[in-house]
């Protein structure tokens, strides 16, 4: 109700009116899929890698902190070796 009544003493609501009506109709395509591969996907990669990455090398090496640098270094790897695959396949696709 608030948002009315600042609408309302607004000079350029007409032009706020005009934007809103042009997003609502826009045709470009859905940007989902990009989003998860750009933010979602590396992030749990990561953590997934975390996770095997400690499991992996418990057995291993019995120093803690020098198990986390380890573990940190392989799951960075692990992500980075995704993202660029990833990248790679979605270019390959969209070139087709």
């Amino acid at each position: 109700m608030a948002k009315e009544k600042n609408c309302e003493q607004c000079k350029q609501r007409h032009k706020c009116v005009d934007v809103f009506c042009a997003l609502g109709e826009s045709t470009s395509p859905s940007i989902t899929l990009k989003v998860i591969q750009a933010f979602l996907l590396p992030i749990v990669v990561l953590l997934v890698s975390l996770a095997a990455g400690e499991h992996i090398f418990k057995g291993y090496i019995s120093q803690e902190s020098l198990r986390t640098v380890i573990v940190a270094l392989f799951a960075l790897a692990i992500t980075a070796a995704a993202v660029l695959i990833i990248k790679s396949i979605i270019t390959g696709i969209t070139k087709k």
